[in-house]
């Protein structure tokens, strides 16, 4: 029986009735169809091995060397579900009959062998799926190990009831225990030749050759000659007779070379190979294993193959199977890289014991960097963070090593390609070992730079509603208070013309009232300025001096910093005139006084003071200083403090010094605010100087 095809109809076999396979039948045909060709198959390929097993058989002994009808039988039924086992028997008890009775056997003995080779065939079948090796019966070095194991446990029982059998039919006068061992030895090794190339070819293992490069079928034919020629020199010569019968060992190197580049399919088409040989040599008397008697050669040739193809046939296995697994490592490695290119995530693994580590394929080319650049270790890898994050970001690891948590994420400053930073976003696990110890950390950077600024830009336009609304309702208020302010100065008219009318000069009333108008007159003023911001009008720019606004504000206030027991104190200067919205300006420094006396709640009475200062700068702008001696700022707040909605008071809306901030940078000019040496603080804002005004210094006119 050709080893490369073991017998026509097996590919229609493995169609309908794969391994396992559920059995979805249609009532007429299908049915019909499949176990027809399941018959044939078995039929065809039943009667070609007992023809070929006779012709195995070292006469005078009546036991084969191999018996390949009870390997036919096992492979069909590891080939074809439980439920159709039947098919297999019915299809083989016609050829064993027609095979085995022109022989001149008698029909006793025909009968008996069929049943004892059908047995050990259920026996074998009947293991290999209790064990679980189904599937890949050769795929496994485990599943192999299984099969051989089923085989020999198959041959053994089945050996038995076979030689029972002889003995019962009177066919022969060997002892039972003799025929019992021929028996056993002739079976196992059947099993173990031609099962394997049957099951492996019949599920696809033609398809190792046809899909295979031309290169890879050149190194088969190679590999063929070369074990061919081997197993040639050493079963059909007679260099045992001049050397050590260590030649036996000449084909072995060619044997390996088949399992280890062609698997399960390579090693078992060559080790049937190499037993047709060997059996042939040895029916011959030459060769190794040819230089005894017949039932010593049989016996020879037995052994040698069931030594040689269960250990060939495990490292296939093995050889197979590691190709398996690394060609799944490389898939999921390709699956991993691709993931990592696709989520623009950057990934690294820093062994803890030797600060060695280890980066994605991309590396850190996210942030500009050269992307064949991996060697950035620990120390490297800590100079590209921001000084001032450093201990920030490395203290949820510290935490978490210490506490023996298994995670940590921090969000720190890493410097780009280019000197600039991104905002990184860090998450990374820590594999201990099983005492707890840290051997190793993998971790995950996320540039989230773009989804900060976002955040920003949506914070900043929520606010920019936030200010709109609060706009048109400031211009809504100003317009009702418009018209209360409009009969106050009405009534202060009417006062003081009803005051000259009396006749009476009474210079106390006359100064009240004219102070009265002139705060009604300023209080129009501002709500009509309100008005024109929100309705979007321009600034009214206009030539006046600072120390004038200075003075008028604290007029203002001074009522209000007497009942909160606050004494004003005042420095001016000598400034030139400036160039902007005188409204504007008094607004910018009503706040910050106002915020100056808050400040202040907390201070005693005693150590309260504020102080207002107006001078020019050395870049010749005009400086207005609000000196106060209240809490001062913390270094958390003195960043934030202009910025919209942040505030420190209870009951502040945070949008003061924001507005204050708008309206001075719209004249040019900007605002801050530091800690004083003492106590308090100092807030700070400049203003264009009017290069008309003839008190401006020569050089910047």
């Amino acid at each position: 029986m050709p080893a490369a095809e073991p017998f026509s109809g097996m590919r229609g076999l493995e169609a309908a009735t794969a391994p396992n396979a559920t059995e979805v039948r249609r009532p007429g045909t299908h049915g019909f169809d499949s176990n027809s060709a399941t018959a044939l198959a078995v039929f065809v390929g039943y009667f070609t091995g007992a023809k070929l097993g006779l012709a195995l058989t070292f006469l005078p002994n009546p036991v084969s060397v191999l018996w390949p009808p009870n390997a036919i039988l096992f492979a069909a039924l590891l080939l074809v579900p439980p439920s159709r086992w039947w098919v297999v028997a019915v299809a083989a008890l016609p050829a064993h009959l027609l095979a085995e009775l022109q022989s001149g056997i008698p029909f006793s003995m025909v009968g008996c062998w069929f049943i004892s080779n059908f047995a050990e065939a259920a026996i074998g079948a009947a293991m290999v799926r209790k064990l679980g090796a189904l599937h890949q019966p050769f795929g496994k070095p485990l599943h192999v190990i299984g099969f051989v194991f089923a085989a020999f446990t198959a041959a053994l029982l089945s050996s038995f009831l076979d030689s029972a059998f002889v003995k019962w039919n009177a066919w022969g006068d060997a002892d039972y225990w003799d025929l019992w061992a021929a028996r056993s030895l002739s079976n196992a090794a059947t099993s173990l030749v031609l099962v394997p190339p049957i099951v492996v070819f019949a599920t696809g293992g033609l398809l190792v050759f046809r899909r295979a490069k031309q290169t890879h079928l050149v190194e088969a034919l190679l590999l063929l000659v070369g074990l061919l020629a081997s197993a040639l020199v050493v079963f059909h010569t007679q260099l045992a007779e001049s050397v050590l019968p260590v030649e036996i060992y000449m084909p072995l190197p060619f044997l390996l070379w088949a399992a280890y580049r062609f698997g399960p399919a390579g090693t078992s088409a060559t080790v049937a190979l190499v037993a047709v040989v060997a059996i042939v040599g040895s029916g011959h008397g030459t060769g190794a294993l040819g230089m005894g008697t017949p039932t010593e050669n049989a016996r020879a040739v037995q052994l040698f193959l069931l030594f040689i193809s269960p250990t060939l046939l495990c490292f296939a296995a093995a050889m197979d199977e590691r190709r398996r697994a690394e060609a799944s490592l490389r898939q999921s490695d390709r699956r991993f890289h691709v993931m990592l290119e696709a989520t623009r995530d950057v990934v690294y693994e820093r062994d803890l014991v030797s600060g060695a580590m280890w980066w994605s394929r991309s590396a850190l080319s996210e942030f500009g960097y050269d992307r064949s650049a991996t060697g950035h270790g620990y120390r490297e890898w800590c100079e590209m963070i921001h000084p001032d994050d450093r201990e920030s970001a490395m203290a949820p690891l510290h935490v978490a090593l210490a506490a023996g948590s298994r995670q940590w994420e921090s969000e720190f400053r890493l410097r780009r390609a280019d000197g600039r930073h991104a905002l990184v976003s860090e998450r990374g696990f820590i594999v201990r070992d099983a005492e707890g110890h840290p051997l190793q950390m993998i971790g995950r950077l996320t540039d989230i730079t773009e989804r900060r600024d976002t955040d920003e830009l949506g914070q900043e336009l929520t606010h920019a509603s936030r200010l709109t609304i609060m706009g048109e309702l400031a211009a809504s208020i100003a317009h009702e208070i418009n018209q209360p302010m409009s009969a106050i100065l009405s009534n202060v008219d009417s006062a003081e013309m009803l005051l000259a009318r009396s006749g009476e000069r009474d210079a106390e009333l006359s100064d009240i009232l004219a102070d009265i108008r002139a705060d009604g007159l300023r209080a129009s003023e501002v709500m009509r300025h309100i008005r024109g911001l929100a309705s979007k009008r321009g600034a009214d720019i206009e030539t006046f001096d600072p120390n004038e606004v200075v003075r008028a504000v604290l007029r203002l206030v001074a009522p209000v910093a007497k009942r909160r027991g606050i004494p004003v104190s005042i420095a001016l200067d000598k400034v030139p005139h400036v160039w902007c919205d005188r409204i504007h300006v008094q607004q910018v420094l009503l706040n910050l006084i106002f915020n100056a006396m808050d400040a202040m709640d907390e201070t005693p009475p005693a150590q309260r003071e504020l102080f207002v200062e107006v001078f020019r700068s050395a870049d010749g702008m005009v400086q207005i200083a609000v000196r106060d001696r209240g809490h001062g700022l913390s270094v958390s707040t003195q960043g934030r403090i202009f910025d919209s909605f942040f505030t420190t008071k209870r009951d502040g809306m945070g949008l003061g010094l924001s507005i204050a901030r708008s309206l001075v940078q719209s004249h040019g000019g900007r605002i801050w605010a530091t800690n004083n040496a003492d106590a308090g603080a100092t807030f700070r804002f400049t203003l264009r100087a009017d290069r008309r005004d003839r008190n401006l210094p020569p050089e910047l006119e």
